[in-house]
């Protein structure tokens, strides 16, 4: 059988990987000129620096059985939060992603949380006013489906102050739905999940898995921009007026291609427009790698990622692109005060981004709706309304292991 992948990112890769270990005559096909998508590193000044806050998880693939596994290291997951957020004083907390409030839980009457993101942030009662206004700038919130709040690490929040936290969640569904708790009383007994980061940075890590990939048999192509279009019940695929032919089609890449000429389906939800700052500390850092999220509605700094690459103390940092340039970084250095980092860094470089990862609830039902038709096209979709890349991974490999086996 015949497969062709479209996306040479993380999961175009692992999904070329997985259709040839079950015998299938792969080509992957990537319209830039080296793999790896949003993962690969930034470059100034000739060093690389992780693009935003980017490690593998366990579940991304089974490492031991990869001959690439040896370019990765492995280390405790280490998070927290800082947040402001109508608190009397800024709360700092290891082992919790998601906002920290003062007081304790009081939810509204009859909460909505399976709708649009600014109905599940109306559940946190008197505390929804601060909660909408610091999510609002990731887009309009009633337009927005719920389930974008997990990106936003607003999914559940964490009243620091409440004794009965615990219980509240023991016993309502929905309260355990919207209230956090941080990892060591989540789980205190169990161990620190572990996860991968390549040792010499993930252009270096994509380079290898090329050639992981070229030597196990499967056809890399780089700077190949595929078009496809359908006729009837056939989809065909040309890259640059010449006809691929495959017997099933993993589509990983970007899908407002596929959608809108195959289905008809447009998105229209607008990406976010961010800045990734990094740089380097003079000294080392006490525990790494480790994120921080950054709930403050005054700043703009979203996200803080602390890491060691090739010896030197790093730091890659994402914020909202409203302010100007000289705003963000003193936005970045009034967090840094907050956070037991060093004193002494170096800025290397300011990059401005897109992100997309919004969604309505009319995008995503017709998405499903149409997810229906894709076996009948031979066409095997990127699962590109799953948050995570493990997830996605272990999705887009079992409609593999489905159509091939």
């Amino acid at each position: 059988m015949k497969v062709a992948v479209i996306g040479g990112g993380y999961t175009g890769c692992m999904a070329a990987f997985h259709a040839h270990t079950l015998g299938a005559q792969v080509s992957l096909y990537e319209v830039e000129s080296e793999l790896g998508g949003v993962l690969r590193d930034v470059v100034f000044e000739g060093k690389n620096f992780f693009n935003a806050c980017q490690y593998l998880r366990n579940q991304a693939y089974d490492f031991e059985d990869v001959s690439f596994s040896e370019h990765l290291i492995q280390f405790d997951h280490h998070y927290g939060s800082l947040t402001r957020l109508g608190n009397k004083h800024a709360r700092l907390v290891d082992d919790c992603a998601q906002p920290v409030l003062d007081g304790e839980a009081v939810l509204s009457n009859n909460p909505v949380v399976n709708q649009s993101a600014w109905e599940r942030l109306l559940a946190y009662g008197s505390r929804s006013a601060d909660l909408i206004r610091w999510a609002s700038r990731f887009g309009s919130l009633n337009q927005l489906d719920y389930r974008c709040l997990v990106p936003m690490q607003l999914s559940r929040v964490y009243f620091a102050e409440d004794p009965c936290l615990d219980e509240k969640k023991n016993k309502d569904p929905l309260a355990d739905e919207l209230l956090a708790l941080p990892r060591r009383l989540r789980i205190p007994e169990s161990s620190i999940e572990t996860a991968f980061l390549p040792n010499k940075g993930f252009n270096k890590f994509f380079a290898n898995l090329k050639e992981t990939l070229i030597n196990i048999g499967v056809s890399v192509n780089t700077d190949t921009p595929v078009k496809l279009q359908r006729s009837e019940d056939v989809v065909s695929l040309t890259s640059r007026g010449e006809r691929l032919k495959f017997d099933k089609v993993v589509w990983t890449a970007n899908p407002i291609p596929l959608l809108s000429r195959i289905f008809n389906v447009k998105l229209t939800t607008p990406s976010i427009p961010m800045k990734l700052i990094v740089g380097e500390f003079s000294t080392s850092l006490p525990v790494v790698p480790y994120y921080w999220q950054i709930f403050d509605v005054d700043i703009s700094v979203t996200r803080v990622y602390v890491y060691e690459l090739e010896g030197r103390s790093c730091f890659s940092v994402e914020a909202f692109a409203g302010d100007s340039d000289e705003k963000t970084l003193m936005d970045v250095k009034s967090v840094f005060d907050q956070l037991p980092l060093p004193s002494r860094y170096t800025i290397f470089g300011i990059e401005h981004q897109r992100r997309h990862v919004n969604f309505s609830s009319e995008e995503l039902h017709s998405i499903e709706s149409v997810s229906q038709d894709f076996p009948s096209l031979g066409i095997i979709p990127g699962a590109w309304t799953q948050y995570g890349r493990e997830e996605k991974v272990q999705s887009i490999n079992c409609k593999i292991s489905e159509a091939i086996r």
